[in-house]
């Protein structure tokens, strides 16, 4: 039986198509990227994301499905907040996480090839005592059919979160589609190129709980950015939008 795979995820793909969607564990559905929303489309699950009793294989708790983008060509992206428990450990102060991010065929939902992509380790510690704290690869959107943006959001308790948003380029990145598990492979393996392009706390800013990222116009005619928090219906949390005026875009 074909296993299907959930994202949380929601954003714009025009002024009038909304792609989204919501983690529940590993079943996934999306509203349809182009065309007649009401037909919508299914993505099929690659081997070894469904997560084992034992933790071994698969998807972390609450560090699943989380990013969702269609590409111009077509294909559909799915990234993973974290690493599979059989690619290595999560986030850590000290370390980073291989994350991957599947390519899908957005007319028939089946995978087509799979990336990783190097989280950053944590960048702050808590500040409250025995607090928690996680980096992870909340959101992704896709501006062709290389390169895409992502949202490292992460947080640290008594002191909040942190975004930053990162250039990928998957060009020239080597297809793990075969390779059952990362950590125990010993294969040349290319990841997905990864650049920092804005840091939130850096230029002032207090971000929450970031997950959403489209591209939009403003009332000048300008392309901008933006960014949606989830306040996991949270008093102590906020829900945020940030637009942010893009001077320039990738050349093909």
């Amino acid at each position: 039986m074909t296993k299907r795979f959930l994202a949380t995820a929601a954003f714009l793909l025009s002024s009038t198509v909304l792609v989204s969607a919501t983690e529940i564990g590993a079943t996934f559905e999306t509203a349809c990227p182009f065309g007649d929303c009401a037909a919508g489309i299914s993505l099929s699950q690659p081997e070894g994301f469904a997560p084992t009793p034992d933790k071994s294989t698969g998807i972390r708790d609450n560090r699943a499905f989380e990013d969702l983008a269609a590409a111009p060509s077509g294909d559909v992206f799915v990234g993973v907040e974290a690493a599979l428990y059989q690619d290595g450990p999560k986030p850590s102060l000290t370390t980073g996480s291989l994350s991957r991010i599947i390519r899908c065929d957005g007319a028939i939902g089946e995978p087509k090839t799979q990336y990783v992509y190097p989280v950053s380790p944590i960048p702050q510690a808590a500040t409250k005592p025995d607090g928690g704290n996680d980096n992870g690869m909340s959101e992704i959107l896709a501006l062709d059919h290389h390169r895409l943006l992502a949202v490292e959001r992460s947080y640290a308790e008594g002191f909040g979160n942190n975004i930053k948003i990162m250039m990928i380029d998957l060009a020239d990145a080597t297809d793990i589609s075969a390779i059952a598990s990362l950590a125990k492979n010993d294969q040349r393996v290319v990841p997905a190129r990864k650049s920092q392009v804005l840091d939130l706390l850096a230029i002032g800013l207090a971000p929450d709980n970031i997950e959403a990222m489209s591209l939009g116009k403003a009332k000048d005619g300008a392309d901008v950015l933006i960014l949606g928090s989830d306040n996991n219906f949270s008093a102590s949390q906020k829900t945020q939008f940030y637009a942010f005026k893009l001077l320039s875009r990738p050349q093909q």
